[in-house]
């Protein structure tokens, strides 16, 4: 008995001791492009899949199929397509399924930053752009960001008109460096900007019949490392959301390859022990001796289990509750002020418009009429009103149920 007891003290010890070092040991980052829907690294995709699919209002998914097995569906609707890689070598297949897919109503979103081959077949010919070579320099971000150098900031300019108001945004200079030139016909929606003035191109979006295109030359926007950027994570929303209100679909080559990114293997200490012979059968033994042990503990000391009831379900009792409470109170106002709370932060995660934004209040206010189709003097005055009942030491029914339905009546229309 007094062994089992030390066992137990022992086998307890050593798990809170291999914890603490495995908390203790420096995280090991790879700086590569993947853009693999597993990968947990800087540059995968699993934290930006995570929060799209949770953002994204008309839905968000990953598929591993290429443009053609995706032109080659019949009846799909309209959806939004994602493509981001760090070099984009396009053929005459690729051209031609993206075609077909833009003449169905689709959209497409290119991000890459280095240089694509300009051939007659290539996709800069077949819509009339052109990437002057830019690309990521892996030693360039190193030193500045790794190595915590002095940083090198871009201005990055978001065109007023283009579904959402002008913004600026601040971007290491590694990751603009590549700029679109030689373009016809297009509507640019971010440029950089140069001692004040409208320079260089690096978003923008094009018709084709019924689709439209759009090219960016950042995709680290789309990675793990810019959703968790404050500045790259609002340009990727506005980017996406200012394609089309569609289901969004990224496309990921590495999942139908069967490919598994470097930075989604373990770098825990157990991926050592199993990477050398010894250590790994030393590993063996003790957890076979560990499994023995218990076993033989279970067979002396057998105990019989009880049998307990499943849980009750008391949500609806706590539902009930909480409204017997509101009406014994009959507080309209603070009835009202949880609706407001609501109400504010469905417009903003839905459409990032902050409407509690007194200095930007009128632009705020013409944006979600656009997107809405309410009149800026009839959404103001709604607004205005309920800002006012906000602050009212009483409030009648009647005025209650206008105010709540003008609210679900502007959430109907997002």
């Amino acid at each position: 008995m007094k062994l089992s007891k030390w066992f137990i003290v022992i086998a307890i010890v050593l798990f809170v001791v291999m914890v603490l070092i495995d908390a203790k040991m420096p995280k090991k980052y790879k700086w590569e492009f993947t853009f693999y829907h597993l990968d947990k690294q800087p540059f995968g995709c699993w934290v930006f899949d995570s929060i799209m699919s949770q953002s994204v209002p008309k839905g968000y998914s990953v598929s591993g199929k290429t443009f053609y097995q995706l032109a080659q569906e019949e009846g799909a609707h309209p959806r939004t397509f994602l493509y981001a890689c760090d070099k984009l070598e396009g053929d005459s297949l690729m051209v031609a399924s993206m075609k077909k897919l833009l003449s169905k109503g689709n959209h497409i979103i290119l991000a890459t930053g280095d240089y694509w081959t300009y051939t007659s077949d290539s996709i800069q010919y077949a819509f009339d752009f052109h990437l002057a070579f830019g690309g990521f320099n892996d030693y360039v971000f190193a030193r500045q960001f790794i190595k915590k150098e002095q940083l090198y900031k871009d201005t990055i300019e978001w065109l007023a008109g283009n579904k959402y108001g002008q913004a600026i945004y601040c971007f290491n200079t590694t990751i603009t460096q590549a700029i679109i030139v030689e373009t016809e016909n297009i509507t640019p929606l971010a440029v950089s900007l140069s001692n004040g003035a409208k320079s260089d191109t690096l978003l923008f979006k094009k018709r084709y019949n019924s689709g439209e295109l759009m090219v960016m030359t950042m995709p680290m926007v789309f990675t793990n490392y810019g959703i968790l950027d404050d500045q790259m994570r609002a340009l990727a929303l506005r980017t996406i959301t200012s394609s089309g209100n569609y289901p969004v679909v990224r496309i990921d080559p590495n999942i139908s390859k069967g490919d598994i990114a470097d930075g989604a293997k373990s770098e825990s200490p157990l991926r050592y022990l199993l990477n050398h012979r010894p250590l790994r059968w030393a590993l063996y033994l003790s957890l076979l001796t560990v499994l023995a042990a218990f076993f033989f503990t279970a067979k002396r000391r057998q105990r019989i289990i009880p049998v307990y009831e499943k849980p009750a379900n008391r949500a609806m009792e706590l539902v009930r509750h909480i409204g017997s409470l509101y009406y014994q109170r009959h507080d309209n106002v603070d009835l009202l002020c949880k609706k407001y709370m609501y109400f504010s932060e469905t417009i903003r995660r839905t459409t990032m418009i902050d409407i509690d934004d007194e200095n930007r209040f009128v632009s705020e206010v013409e944006t979600l009429s656009q997107i809405t189709g309410i009149s800026t003097t009839e959404l103001t005055t709604m607004l205005r009103e309920i800002d006012v009942a906000k602050d009212a030491q009483k409030l009648s029914d009647t005025t209650l149920r206008q105010l709540i339905k003008n609210m679900n009546l502007i959430l109907k229309k997002l």
